[in-house]
């Protein structure tokens, strides 16, 4: 067998091409050091170098591409416009996972009519980052749950110091049954909305439901001051993420008026990675908690400058079912400095259930499990869209002169600002984690009978890719043997 036989077929993220000559660099990272005074060199081998390869290829028409080649031309222009890593067959020396480490030079010309050319520079990396960077991914989690935990601290401060400014004259009602059924209604639609999440472990979401169910027992015994009942509103929201693992924070250091905290300690247990599905629904539980609060209506809102769609208007429907498994809560008549300061309470206890849903909302989707970069990115809008909106609502609040004849004033800033670090966290590591995700492509079905198992092969090399096609095309494909002839799927680009 000689070398030409040895060889493999030239392509990228599945695109093939033709190659006229290739140049590889590889070494080690050596660093030298010379003294003065001294004749002698020394060498620092800092280790391996990363390799690099120059592929300089070509499409070009043929009776496989009836004589144009655009279609070809394009399909690679494409694969190397792509995000992050992909795999590259390199005619000598196989299969390699590389990004672009460079522009690629493409010519084409009159003389050469029928052909393009393209040099391709290319540096070898790792596709997957949990392989080899695998403190990477936890530093991911960790930094959504630092940004996290300072928000909660944050949550629990304001409301003591909104307290602390109250008139001494004005009555406090911590457990007037006012309060406690605003209370009662959040946890109420809390314990609605996990009731129904996927692929939980039932005995843990027995527990979870029970853990609820007591808190709303015992609102009245527990609670004496303002700090006691954002305790209770914060610890109960985070009861639900038993159902990965993951324990409420531990606070230390005396400093904030309710949280006594400057800094958080924040400690992970087995919830690093929560499958996709039950990630999905519990983002979804906690981002329902943005209607806790409001009537059944429909509202527009108006995006914040500096954040996606600034400027324009989004129409908002309600929730419809939001009362029947609580969330709704009776208007309060403001009259008086107390009925005043009770409205104010209320929103204070409204933004601690929405603000610390939406906060935990970003850290089970930071360990959500994601199938493409797509669906990474839909979990990423649905969460941030729902930041987006409380933050115009605390904007919204701040500036009201509702209660200014009873000397009462609302300030969100440490809200404000809470969501502003946690949002910003995490749409930095959500965008680094979909960087080593593979993106959905539409593939068209050829008319003929092609099973998934044929296209895995042809696709990807790896038969065992099959029941991946499948389940992310199940509603178009009744059976594995048999793609939908003529009509487009959706297939990972790798």
């Amino acid at each position: 067998m000689s070398w030409r036989d040895k060889l493999e077929k030239a392509s990228f993220r599945g695109i093939p091409f033709f190659i006229d000559t290739t140049e590889s660099q590889f070494g080690r990272k050596n660093i030298f050091h010379t003294f003065p005074f001294s004749d002698k060199t020394f060498v620092e081998d800092t280790g391996k170098d990363t390799d690099q390869f120059t592929l300089n290829g070509y499409v070009i028409q043929s009776t496989s591409n009836d004589f144009n080649y655009f279609d070809d031309r394009d399909k690679l222009i494409n694969a190397l416009r792509g995000e992050g890593a992909g795999i590259l067959i390199h005619p000598f020396l196989g299969k390699i996972t590389v990004a672009l480490a460079g522009k690629v030079n493409m010519s084409e010309s009159f003389k050469e009519g029928g052909m393009a050319r393209f040099t391709m520079p290319f540096k070898e990396v790792e596709q997957d980052l949990s392989t080899i960077h695998s403190d990477i991914i936890l530093d991911f989690v960790s930094i959504v749950d630092d940004a996290a935990e300072d928000g909660f601290n944050k949550l629990k401060d304001s409301y003591g110091q909104m307290r602390g400014k109250l008139d001494s004259s004005i009555k406090t009602y911590y457990t007037k049954t006012e309060v406690t059924s605003d209370v009662s209604s959040g946890f109420g639609m809390l314990l609605g909305g996990f009731s129904k999440t996927k692929d939980s472990i039932s005995s843990v979401l027995n527990k979870v439901r029970k853990d609820i169910t007591t808190a709303i027992s015992d609102i009245t015994d527990v609670v004496t001051s303002a700090c006691d009942l954002a305790d209770l509103i914060l610890d109960t929201v985070d009861h639900p993420l038993q159902m990965i693992g993951i324990p409420t924070p531990v606070s230390k250091v005396i400093l904030g008026t309710c949280s006594f905290a400057e800094k958080s300690v924040v400690v992970n247990l087995p919830g690093d990675t929560v499958p996709k599905d039950m990630g999905s629904s519990m983002v979804d539980a906690y981002v329902s908690m943005e209607d806790f609060g409001e009537d059944n209506t429909t509202i527009t809102t108006t995006s914040i400058a500096g954040y996606d769609n600034a400027g324009t208007e989004d129409v908002v429907t309600r929730n419809p079912d939001a009362s029947w498994y609580g969330g709704r809560l009776d208007d309060i008549t403001v009259d008086t400095a107390n009925s005043a300061a009770q409205a104010v309470d209320r929103i204070y206890i409204i933004n601690m259930f929405r603000a610390s849903a939406l906060m935990n909302a970003t850290r089970i989707a930071v360990r959500t499990e994601a199938a493409s970069y797509e669906k990474l990115m839909e979990l990423l809008k649905k969460i941030t869209d729902a930041i987006d909106t409380l933050l115009y609502k605390l904007a919204d609040e701040s500036a009201s002169t509702t209660y200014s004849d009873y000397n009462i004033s609302i300030d969100n800033t440490e809200i404000f600002t809470a969501l502003e670090d946690v949002r910003s966290s995490f749409v930095e590591v959500m965008k680094a984690k979909g960087a080593s995700l593979s993106k959905i492509t539409k593939y068209k079905v050829p008319p003929a009978v092609i099973p998934t198992l044929v296209l895995a092969y042809d696709r990807y090399n790896d038969v065992n890719r099959c029941s991946d096609i499948f389940e992310r095309n199940k509603v178009a494909t009744i059976h594995p043997g048999f793609l939908p002839q003529g009509e487009l799927i959706e297939l990972l680009n790798e």
